[in-house]
Formats: structure tokens, C-alpha cells, sequence
């Protein structure tokens, strides 16, 4: 059985912004861009470890700076 190189629903190039304020990030692009947002994983601190919302038929991945 051969993997999938590109998993399905996504394309071959999928951005991952880093930013302060990834949550609200994500409300805006919801606002802006009428993005759906698809998962989210809140670390212990509140500060977002992973998320992944989709524009049109497009992914990307955010997650909050850390340093």
C-alpha cells in the first residue's frame, strides 16, 4: 500500500504562521476571509500549541510564539 505524499483535502504547499496572538489571528481571518476554523489545541498556558483553519479550499496552520 503506498502513502499519499499530499493528505487528502490538502495541497502542496500548506503556510504555518507563527504569531502573538494566534487565537485572535484566527478571529480575524474568520471575520475577514470567512475562514472555518478546524482544530485547535490550547496549551496549558492558554497560548495556542497548533490550529488549523481553512480559506476556501485551503488550510493553514497557525500557532503561537513561544520564545
Amino acid at each position: 500500500m503506498r502513502v499519499k505524499p499530499i493528505p487528502e483535502g490538502m495541497h502542496s504547499v500548506t503556510p504555518h504562521v507563527v504569531c502573538a496572538g494566534a487565537a485572535e489571528a484566527i478571529e480575524f481571518y474568520k471575520k475577514a476571509f470567512g475562514a472555518v476554523e478546524g482544530a485547535r489545541l490550547p496549551g496549558p498556558d492558554g497560548k495556542l500549541m497548533h490550529a488549523m483553519i481553512r480559506i476556501g479550499d485551503s488550510a493553514v496552520m497557525l500557532v503561537d510564539f513561544f520564545f
